[in-house]
């Protein structure tokens, strides 16, 4: 997805109305709540919404938008994808990745092609990956364990684990 500004990184899905004055909680696809608190603008499935407050609550996120200003306003965007332009966020670390930049990369254990990353979510304990190949795997996204290596430059993701079953 693409906007004027440059691609949209999905960060979070905006979840249950939170009191009754158009208040959101916010279901974060990672830990990094900094990225959303400071930006001044979210796009909820490609269309740009002016943050009025974001504020931790809870260990995540409840946020407010411009111009909405009732429960059932907000319940009109309850599980909508929420997105930040990529040119507006910190550059990555070694081994750190957006989930939007795996998905569409081939699933390789030990050189042999299992699939595409065709998902990645929290599972609360972990992030998961979702390989669709000839069966679809739900394996943990834990980098240095079942994760071995990411690489851009030949789009692969290698992995350990045992996909036979």
């Amino acid at each position: 997805m693409a906007e004027a500004m440059g691609e949209l990184v999905p960060f979070a899905k905006l979840g249950a109305p939170y009191g009754v004055r158009g208040h959101a909680h916010v279901r974060m696809y990672s830990d990094d709540l900094e990225a959303l608190l400071n930006a001044k603008t979210w796009f909820l499935s490609g269309k740009p919404y002016q943050v009025s407050q974001a504020r931790r609550h809870a260990g995540s996120l409840v946020v407010s938008f411009e111009n909405i200003s009732d429960r059932d306003e907000i319940k009109k965007l309850t599980h909508l994808e929420v997105a930040l332009p990529k040119d507006s966020l910190p550059e990555l670390v070694e081994d750190e990745f957006y989930w939007s930049d795996l998905i569409g990369l081939k699933v390789c254990v030990h050189g042999k092609d299992m699939g595409i990353a065709k998902e990645i979510y929290n599972h609360g304990a972990s992030d998961v990956m979702v390989i669709k190949g000839a069966k679809e795997h739900h394996i943990p996204f834990v980098m240095h364990d079942t994760i071995k290596s990411v690489c851009f430059e030949t789009d692969t993701i290698e992995v350990d684990w045992d996909l036979r079953t």
